[in-house]
């Protein structure tokens, strides 16, 4: 329990709201809770802007494209890769792993590379065809990018809960490797329902 209180407010009437996870409110992954990221970049922090989302164009051993999607590819104000994996509940064991996976395979990504995965994004968002060059000149207002900046990208995990291993293991990559990784909890509630 964080001591945190949130209450539906109706002049000097006060309800405690009742805290839910996004399950039970029947809210899912993709469909809420990556929207809610896309539209407000700042649950990731003051200074991230979205590059992509469901980046899925790995190519596994046997030459097809793999089918793991990272959920949310950002880029902060220093020009780093931000490497965002969502949980609508807990967690799992391996998230951090996934992440890092996730942040080994956009490492090797090049400005060229970066603009291209943008200008896909800017695409699915204006629903018509954005060029690379005007999505790598989007990206240099943004932020200076160098080849350096891109091979070390930070990790955000962001979900309702983390189990005790990815704490000790975000703790540990952190303290003893020197990884940008960060853990953000976030809490749905139930409010007061208004009277017809």
């Amino acid at each position: 329990m964080s001591g945190e209180m949130v209450f539906t407010v109706r002049g000097a009437a006060a309800t405690v709201a009742q805290p839910i996870s996004l399950a039970d409110a029947g809210l899912k992954e993709r469909g809420h809770l990556q929207e809610w990221v896309l539209a407000h970049p700042e649950m990731l922090g003051p200074d991230v802007k979205v590059v992509a989302f469901e980046f899925g164009r790995w190519t596994a051993a046997s030459g097809a494209l793999a089918r793991d999607r990272l959920d949310v590819l950002g880029l902060d104000r220093d020009g780093r890769l931000v490497v965002v994996e969502l949980k609508r509940d807990q967690a799992p064991d391996t998230v951090d792993m996934q992440a890092l996976k996730y942040a080994a395979l956009v490492s090797r990504f090049t400005r060229d590379d970066l603009a291209k995965v943008h200008a896909q994004y800017l695409t699915r968002q204006a629903g018509e065809l954005v060029a690379a060059e005007t999505a790598a000149v989007e990206l240099e207002e943004w932020a200076t990018i160098t080849e350096e900046s891109l091979r070390l990208p930070r990790l955000i995990l962001l979900a309702a809960d983390f189990p005790a291993t990815v704490t000790a293991t975000v703790v540990f990559l952190h303290q003893q490797l020197g990884l940008d990784v960060q853990l953000r909890k976030f809490q749905a509630y139930r409010t007061a329902q208004r009277p017809s």
